[in-house]
């Protein structure tokens, strides 16, 4: 495991129709550029300099349906072997 090198790319976010509504890096108030589409979500490589663990990130749903706007934290330090 390691830090990421290159943007992030979660493949199994937005599958079911989930849409994403905000991606934030957990102990930064950096302002990450994301992109979602039907087959990923694509987050650009934070400045992880100075950072001592690995990266976990935040996602936020849109909800499509009447449910109230819920988190996932995803770690993803599985992603970087």
């Amino acid at each position: 495991m390691g830090m990421p090198t290159e943007d992030i790319v979660l493949t199994e976010v937005g599958k079911n129709g989930q849409v994403v509504k905000s991606v934030t890096l957990l102990g930064s108030r950096e302002h990450l550029t994301w992109t979602q589409n039907a087959t990923a979500l694509t987050i650009s490589k934070p400045d992880l300099s100075g950072c001592m663990v690995l990266p976990v990130f935040k996602i936020k749903w849109k909800w499509t349906s009447d449910r109230i706007n819920a988190s996932m934290v995803c770690l993803a330090s599985h992603l970087f072997t």
